[in-house]
């Protein structure tokens, strides 16, 4: 898949439960050219602590957050996501 921006609690290639991306702040990234503009998965734990503290605004493209999927086509005050 390929993907414009990840977080994911993956280090180097080796998951690790004890690490997860927190408060990522992301805003005017247009990836609609990739298959997936934003992907931030469950963490390893199954659970959404890689959200924690996220602000998303105005990225462009197919963004899937903690496996809910959104093609987000403008940049409104409508599309800021805060966890």
């Amino acid at each position: 898949m390929g993907v414009g921006i990840l977080a994911n609690d993956a280090c180097c290639g080796l998951p690790d439960p004890f690490v997860t991306t927190i408060n990522s702040f992301i805003v005017k990234n247009d990836g609609r050219d990739s298959e997936v503009a934003i992907y931030i998965p469950l963490d390893d734990g199954g659970g959404t602590g890689n959200t924690v503290g996220t602000t998303l605004r105005g990225n462009f493209g197919v963004n899937i957050i903690n496996g809910a999927s959104s093609d987000v086509t403008s940049r409104s005050i409508h599309t800021l996501i805060e966890f």
